[in-house]
């Protein structure tokens, strides 16, 4: 399966490591592979937020996502299992069986925080993907990636018992640089017939225009989620057998 993983400098250690755990989550559709020293996103943000600690700031760790490749493999799981329809959070709840099946053999210590976790261990992952030099904010407040655009989640953040890349975290194309901001239009619109923000659970009936900014976005169309992705996303929605 192809993956998309970041190039940054350093040592052979966090490059192997960072490749396992690539090659590890592959099968599982988790795409998308960004290694980061631990200190790029730990000094830029307050003590409450930082990543749990394995090894210190120079340590590795590995953003996790995923672009659409992720869907068919969890339909597959679905197909497979069909008791996972009726858990409660069935995708977060099979990442989680994932990371802890295909890391199980994967050498130096570590642990994994998922993005879906609640406080005290919640990140916030937006946040840090800045930090660490994956991608940007776009002005419709989504990760504007210069190849994904914003059709793409990250779902855990790998901490290592490595030393990390070495300077600082590189720098990010941001696509936005020249648009027109389509996305802050319709982030503007959502907020005004649809606002969802203090109580998500609203989304479910409000989805269309939280979607429209997402499709505003000039970059990544062709990594558009599919339909049936999109609803299941938005409005916890199963696709028809």
């Amino acid at each position: 399966m192809a993956r998309y993983v970041t190039q940054v400098g350093g040592t052979e250690n966090w490059r192997a490591a960072t490749d396992a755990i690539a090659t590890a989550v592959a099968p599982a559709g988790l795409d998308l592979i960004h290694p980061f020293r631990v200190a790029w996103y730990d000094d830029a943000v307050e003590a409450r937020e930082r990543l749990p600690s394995v090894r210190g700031g120079d340590g590795l760790a590995v953003l996790v996502g995923n672009t659409r490749a992720l869907w068919p493999r969890f339909l597959e799981h679905v197909r497979d299992d069909p008791s996972a329809r009726d858990a409660s959070d069935p995708l977060d709840r099979w990442l989680e069986d994932v990371f802890s099946r295909t890391l199980r053999s994967f050498g130096p210590a570590h642990e994994v925080v998922f993005s879906h976790e609640a406080a005290p261990r919640r990140i916030p992952m937006q946040r840090l993907a800045v930090h660490a030099g994956f991608a940007p904010l776009s002005t419709g407040h989504l990760l504007a990636h210069p190849v994904f655009g914003p059709w793409l989640a990250l779902r855990a953040v790998v901490i290592v018992d490595l030393p990390g890349p070495q300077g600082i975290a590189p720098a990010v194309r941001a696509p936005c640089e020249g648009c027109e901001a389509p996305c802050r239009a319709a982030f503007d619109h959502a907020c005004e017939v649809a606002d969802v923000r203090t109580d998500p659970t609203l989304l479910r009936d409000r989805w269309r225009p939280w979607l429209a900014i997402r499709d505003a976005c000039p970059v990544g169309h062709a990594y558009r989620y599919s339909d049936a992705q999109i609803r299941f996303h938005y409005r916890s929605e199963w696709p028809e057998a």
